[in-house]
């Protein structure tokens, strides 16, 4: 299980101000009933604690839609308060979650998914990236993808995936689903797997127009190495042109 954050009152103070601080350019950052572009400001477990408190603890409908707290110092507890919030149908309006840039591994990224496929049945788009999670998070977002098929677009950009997790998430994909496009770009992934092939064609076929999987340095460490993986992922392409592979 997760680890758990409560509340102090200094983060209760310093969430209240943010709440109460409405308005904004939403392309920097805004405070509304509908969204929270909250990145970069400072927010750590506890604040993020005291949000989920505050949420949950409002007299009013829920509306919010976009929660984006990108670039701050949250970790798994905090994906826990929010996943508990979720439980108590505060994130059930949400449109587009963003927790990229964070310190969330695996463990926070199992608790998302388990709130997401029970409690938030509207979710369009999931921010995940620069965090430090791996397969385990895959596997746990295509469990929940399966049961939300409304996803338009997932990324999972600097993390630790490898083939194995990709290949989870293209397989979950059915007919009706919404997904068309996953980033996965700089992860743990060189070549394709010889069983990608066919998980793509499974993924194109429920309607996955583009895959960006730009090989990382650290995943193809030898030039001899980038050089097949390059020819691999070119061979894949015509393969499964339906999909747009973007590897370079």
């Amino acid at each position: 299980m997760s680890s758990s954050a409560s509340p102090t009152p200094a983060s209760t103070a310093k969430i209240a101000s943010l709440l109460s601080a409405a308005g904004g350019s939403c392309s920097r950052g805004c405070t509304t009933a509908e969204k929270l572009h909250w990145w970069g400001k400072g927010i750590d477990d506890s604040d993020c604690a005291a949000l989920a408190a505050a949420l949950a603890g409002s007299k009013e409908p829920a509306k919010l839609k976009n929660l984006l707290l990108g670039s701050n110092s949250i970790g798994d507890a905090c994906v826990a308060a929010l996943a508990a919030t979720a439980g108590k149908g505060a994130l059930g309006e949400l449109r587009s979650i963003g927790l990229s840039r964070n310190r969330i591994t695996d463990l926070g990224c199992e608790s998302f998914a388990t709130a997401w496929a029970s409690h938030m049945d509207k979710l369009r788009a999931l921010y995940i990236s620069k965090n430090q999670v791996g397969d385990r998070c895959a596997l746990a977002l295509a469990t929940a993808l399966g049961q939300r098929p409304n996803l338009t677009s997932l990324s999972i950009v600097d993390n630790a995936l490898t083939g194995a997790g990709l290949k989870g998430l293209l397989e979950a994909l059915r007919p009706g689903h919404a997904l068309r496009e996953i980033a996965v770009s700089n992860n743990s992934i060189c070549s394709p797997p010889d069983s990608l092939g066919a998980a793509l064609e499974s993924a194109a076929a429920a309607g996955l127009q583009r895959l960006v999987v730009k090989v990382a340095g650290r995943a193809c460490a030898k030039h001899d190495d980038r050089d097949g993986a390059m020819r691999s992922w070119q061979a894949l392409q015509q393969r499964v042109p339906q999909v747009r592979l973007v590897y370079r």
